[in-house]
């Protein structure tokens, strides 16, 4: 990843497949659907990285299943998450790699109803547990959400820690280019724009960003591409098919 004159366009997909399956949140009690979407995404989108959010899947059920529920497997969850993420390595197989975004340790800690820094701390080691269920799925990353709610490093170590283990790579979804995370190899900054995460490619510096709300409502990224990028960000709730396409041909084009 960013090494010679590599681009990289890492996105957050989960709203992309919830649309292209026509079934919306839905669509994550069928994992040979997922697949199918992330195929027909993949054929559209030029993505290098696929990333798929935990908290998407919450979605699956109304209401919505719990952060507790789901961190213990508890129900169908143990089998769906399972053949969810074969479905999902089986999709991007020879064209992406995929990995998991976590939640903030601080969010999985309100839900569970100890929001003090002990809560805090237990759910860092939950998540970091329940990636031990991946350990087989072909997963090439991780990513934990850290935007708004200051994390202390010592909550994510255990979580980079079981990644580095299983030979994975280690993202912080960030508020600003400049917030650091102990452990992190990767900083992908939410709705960051391109000007801001220019820079930090010069240096050869892996922070991702430049996907911001303009982009995906049809503005084109700056021309020339540099030799080495790594875009990042979310396709947005509500983006129909077409803007999807149309992201693609523009993200394509850029790429060159």
């Amino acid at each position: 990843m960013l090494s010679g004159r590599e681009r990289c366009v890492w996105v957050r997909a989960g709203s992309g497949v919830e649309t292209l399956s026509g079934l919306g949140p839905a669509t994550w009690n069928e994992p040979a659907v997922v697949r199918n979407a992330l195929r027909e995404m993949l054929s559209v989108l030029p993505v290098t990285h696929v990333q798929l959010d935990l908290a998407q899947l919450l979605g699956r059920t109304d209401p919505p299943s719990t952060w507790s529920s789901l961190l213990v497997r508890s129900g169908d969850w143990a089998g769906l998450l399972g053949e969810t993420a074969a479905a999902t390595a089986d999709a991007v197989r020879g064209i992406a790699d995929w990995g998991i975004g976590l939640p903030s340790p601080s969010v999985v800690a309100q839900t569970l109803g100890d929001a003090s820094e002990r809560g805090i701390l237990k759910a860092g080691l939950q998540l970091a547990s329940f990636l031990q269920g991946f350990r087989e799925a072909n997963v090439h990353f991780v990513a934990v959400e850290l935007t708004a709610a200051a994390v202390p490093d010592k909550v994510v170590a255990p979580i980079f820690r079981n990644a580095e283990m299983y030979g994975w790579r280690r993202a912080a979804v960030v508020d600003a280019v400049d917030q650091s995370v102990g452990g992190a190899e990767i900083r992908l900054v939410q709705g960051g724009a391109y000007t801001e995460v220019y820079e930090s490619w010069q240096r050869g510096e892996l922070v991702g960003g430049g996907l911001d709300a303009a982009f995906w409502a049809g503005e084109a990224l700056p021309e020339p591409a540099p030799p080495r990028a790594l875009l990042f960000g979310e396709i947005p709730v509500g983006a129909d098919a077409a803007a999807i396409v149309a992201a693609g041909r523009r993200l394509t084009l850029w790429r060159g």
